[in-house]
This record gives structure tokens, sequence and C-alpha cells, in this order.
């Protein structure tokens, strides 16, 4: 059969004939590189088929013979110049030079049955090695006309995506990899990822746009016909919990962990101090601050940038060396002449990592009568245990109703929060004197309690 197929009408036709004439060629060139003599073991034979629109304006397909060596391609295709016929690896679709834009619903249908020829001629000579389309054209919705470069759409698809899948806060590309390995389905890595993080709000779509990416970015990196380098990938590895936002998971003695004491505050390098005043900068917010204030190098976040923490701490530690303030703690400063509450210590720490506290179930009641410097135990939302200041070792317990110690920071005295949600849960009964004039004191408080309360229940 002719490989120059006229005219375009008829082409499309004879195509199934025309595959059949190159699985042929193929066939045979295969058996005549197998039996020429090669000393070791043969390398493959593999296809890798383009098409593009030559000067006369026709539809040219062609397939090429490559080896699995570099070294054998030149050989084989020489064997195939001198073996087979004159365009034994050509398909040609003429007639279509005046029809570049197509105008008519039957240019359109030729152009995308023309265009769909490569895809059958790999699946035709797939039947006898691997073949891969490099280069082939597609046909928009308006009509017009784009030539593709398949490797180049394929790496530009797998970066956008790995790209997504970094923005997704559940999950790491490590983690894509182990789940793509273990042969996970978009259901099976929902779920997991749920378990593991506490997270409820997994959409769907994005697990298996994950899983794909990932299996994507797998084979391509094992492509015979990739060109590229490889893209860089990492180890898979296990599902892990993942930090909350803005902090950071660190590993400690095995399977214990702690978060890190540094989370941003939204206003980090905003109000950057020059070189050498961040010191006048910190003395004057100091000075519209309570003189009993005590505060970490993270309240002054916008006088640096993220990455510049270090210049805060460094005047800080300069100004204690100047007596004119005092370190109470590891990170907590408040001023030398006046003395910071131990519950205005463990704020400053709960400040800097995006946490809050309040006051404990055994000081609750005297804060409520002596004030804020009686508390010796208080509540937290995060996982500190214990907590040093000056030379005492404060308790720290987990918030009896979670959201209580956030919701209760905009009140001046929480005490009352504290024992009123105690006694709705059973923990601690007040006396029916206590329980009402508490009621009748602090109504915000006693709502707030027990809406918390019955969200528990």
């Amino acid at each position: 059969m002719s490989n120059s197929l006229a005219p375009a009408s008829e082409a499309l036709s004879c195509v199934q004939e025309a595959l059949e004439a190159h699985l042929g060629h193929l066939t045979r060139l295969r058996d005549l590189w197998l039996s020429r003599p090669y000393r070791g073991e043969r390398p493959r034979i593999r296809v890798v088929i383009s098409a593009h629109f030559d000067a006369r304006g026709s539809y040219s397909i062609r397939w090429d013979p490559v080896t699995t060596l570099h070294s054998d391609t030149k050989p084989l295709k020489d064997l195939a110049r001198s073996e087979l016929p004159i365009g034994w690896n050509t398909l040609t679709i003429p007639a279509l030079s005046d029809r570049t834009e197509p105008r008519t619903p039957a240019d359109e249908a030729l152009f995308r049955a023309a265009f769909k020829v490569p895809a059958l001629l790999a699946s035709a000579l797939g039947r006898v090695s691997e073949a891969h389309v490099s280069a082939c054209h597609v046909m928009h919705a308006g009509g017009g006309i784009t030539a593709c470069d398949i490797e180049n759409v394929e790496r530009a698809e797998i970066t956008s995506g790995l790209a997504a899948i970094e923005k997704l806060p559940w999950i790491l590309l490590a983690e894509v990899l182990y789940a793509v390995e273990r042969g996970m389905t978009a259901a099976d890595l929902k779920q997991t990822c749920q378990r593991v993080n506490h997270i409820e709000n997994i959409d769907h779509h994005s697990a298996a746009m994950a899983l794909a990416i990932g299996r994507r970015v797998l084979a391509y990196n094992a492509a015979w016909w990739r060109s590229a380098a490889k893209f860089e990938l990492p180890k898979p590895r296990g599902f892990r919990r993942r930090a909350k936002p803005g902090r950071k998971l660190v590993r400690v003695s095995g399977a214990k962990a702690r978060h890190s004491s540094v989370a941003p505050r939204g206003n980090e390098g905003r109000r950057i101090a020059p070189r050498g005043q961040m010191q006048s900068y910190i003395r004057n917010r100091l000075a519209e601050r309570d003189p009993d204030w005590a505060f970490t190098a993270g309240d002054f976040s916008e006088f640096a940038k993220t990455s510049d923490r270090k210049r805060i701490t460094r005047a800080l530690d300069a100004l204690v060396r100047k007596g004119e303030l005092q370190a109470i703690a590891k990170g907590v400063y408040c001023s030398a002449h006046y003395e910071a509450t131990n519950y205005a210590a463990l704020k400053a720490v709960m400040r800097d990592r995006g946490e809050h506290c309040a006051p404990g179930p055994e000081s609750a009641g005297l804060v409520l009568e002596e004030g804020c410097k009686a508390a010796f135990d208080f509540y937290t939302n995060g996982p500190l245990k214990i907590f040093r200041v000056r030379n005492q070792v404060l308790r720290l317990h987990r918030e009896p109703v979670p959201g209580l110690c956030s919701e209760i920071q905009s009140f001046a005295q929480p005490a009352p929060s504290i024992l009123l949600v105690r006694h709705l849960t059973g923990q601690e009964r007040l006396s029916y004197e206590s329980f009402d004039r508490l009621a009748g004191e602090f109504p915000d408080q006693l709502r707030l309690s027990m809406i918390l309360t019955g969200m528990l229940l």
C-alpha cells in the first residue's frame, strides 16, 4: 500500500490498512534485528512517534525505532533503510493545506480524526514493541489547533501538581509516595489522614489528586522516553502527625514530641528597626505597656524579619545586662523594677506558641479572692505539662472543656469561668451561695460556661 493516502476523506477510511502495513514493517525489522549476530544480550526495539504538518500542508506521522542502548540506535536505523521500502516509517494524510483553519463541521471532523492517528499507530505498533507518541496536535472547542510536545506538557502538569501537594496542610509528598507504593485508594488516604491528624474537612478530590500526581511523577521518572532530568523526590515514609499551622513539630526521645516555642504573629518585619536602634524600639514599646508586663522576643516581631529573630533576643539580653530588664524564665523578660506574676510569664510563653492559658483547678478560687499573684497551677490548650519560672515549677493541666482557655482571654478575671465550668461538669461542686454570687456578678461568664459545657455534653 502507498504511504501517501489521497484524497484526505479516503485516506482516513484506509487508516486501518495503513496501520497493518506499518505493523508489518516493524515486525520485519524486529526479525532482521534479532537474526543478526550480537555479542551479549540484544537490546530491545522501541518506537517514538511524532506528527507534524509538512511544507505542503499534509499531516505527516512518523515513527522512529530506537534501542535500549543508545549506541545501537544508528545501526538499527541503517538496517531499516537498507531492508525496508521507501517511506517505511511515514504515514501521510494530504489535502489539508487549505484547511489549516477549519471552517465547516466536516473540516473539524476530518482534523479530529487525523489527530487521532498517532495514538492509533502507537496502539498498533505496541503489539510488537513499546511505543510512545512524542509530538501530536489537538483541536480546541473553538476550532484552533495546537501542537503538543507530550513530554513538556507532562512535566508542566506534574510540576503544578507537586506545587499543589506542597500546599496541602494534612499530607507531605513523601507520604503521598508511600500511599502510592502501598496501593491506597483516595478513600483510604483520606481516612488515614483523618485518623492520624484528627482533621475532619479533608476533600476527597484533593486526596485523589495527590495520588494521581504521585503515580504520574513516578511513572515519568521511570519512563524510557524521558529526555529531561528526573524529578527530585523525597524518600517515601509512613504517615506522621502534623503540627498545627504556625508551629514546628520536633521529635525528641523517640515517640515523644513537643512543639517549638515560636509561632508566627502575622506582623513580622512590618516595622523593621534600623541597625543599632533595636533597644530604643523595645524601650518605646515597654513605655506603652503596664509596668508588670511579661514578654518574649515574639512580642517585638514586627521590628525584625522572621529569619532574624536573634536581633531581638540579642537586644533584650543587652538590656538585661544594663539592668533595665530581668529574665524570669527561659526567653521571658519583664522590667527590672517591677515583678511580673507567674500568670503573666506563662501568658507570654503561650502567646509565643499560639496557645492560651487560665488559672488551674487548685488556684482558681485563690485567684478570685487574692488576684493572679496567687496562681500556682494553670489550664492550657497546648501540650506543655510543666513551666519553670524563677525557681518555681508550675503545674499545667489540659483545659477541662475544649475552647475554654481561648474564650476567657477577654475577661479581666478569668477565674469565675473556671469555677463555673468545673461546677457544671461535676468536677468541683460550689455551694448554692457561691454559685448564686458568681452568677450574679459575672453573668457573661456564666452564659459562656453553660455554652461550652453544653457543647461538651
